[in-house]
């Protein structure tokens, strides 16, 4: 229940951050997912988030270690959080339990939440969001785990969204995403997944 840092040279543990086991602030309880990202009064900055499974909160620390705030969003909730991104200065979180693809603002907001449920183009299965991540253009990719595949998104008015695709947006607006494209099918072969995170 802690979170280490290691050496680039040594590949040695150079600093660990939790306090231990637990529920009070500094504490973490079973940490899932990581993220760097801005803290909203210093503004500008490398700050880690850690989403903790077992607390169903989120976490901020300063780069040395040092606990900063607890973040219990509003107008949401977290249910086993498990992975966590920053983007557009946006925090996105996966529920594990619920399955949910969650937007907050960094003060702890929800802004959207997404779950689309079942296999057609641009939807993902109800339990199925794996591993998601942004490119550095923008577009938005999600491991569809019960569907096998991958199916990436593209920023709302992007000029890589394919005009024959109806485009089925999130808002607001710095979290609004269009379906471009999939491509996969569950299997083992070249170009097939099992159960994509």
């Amino acid at each position: 229940n802690r979170v280490v840092e290691y050496s680039l040279t040594t590949y040695q543990a150079s600093a660990t951050i939790g306090l231990g086991l637990g529920s009070f602030p500094g504490q973490l309880n079973n940490p899932e997912g990581i993220a760097f990202g801005p803290d909203p009064v210093q503004g500008t900055g490398q700050y880690l988030y850690v989403a903790e499974g077992g607390n169903h909160r989120f976490s901020e620390y300063k780069p040395d270690g040092t606990f900063v705030r607890v973040i219990n969003p509003v107008g949401g909730s977290l249910n086993n959080p498990w992975q966590i991104r920053f983007h557009n200065g946006l925090i996105w979180e996966q529920d594990s339990d619920t399955n949910h693809l969650q937007v907050f603002d960094i003060q702890g907001n929800l802004l959207t939440s997404y779950l689309s449920g079942g296999n057609g183009a641009g939807q993902i299965s109800d339990s199925g969001i794996g591993g998601f991540d942004f490119d550095p253009e923008g577009g938005f990719y999600i491991g569809d785990y019960n569907n096998g595949r991958v199916v990436r998104y593209v920023p709302c008015g992007s000029v890589l969204l394919t005009p024959t695709v109806t485009p089925t947006p999130l808002t607001p607006q710095q979290a609004c995403l269009f379906y471009q494209t999939q491509w996969g099918a569950t299997g083992s072969g070249n170009g097939q997944f099992n159960n994509p995170l």
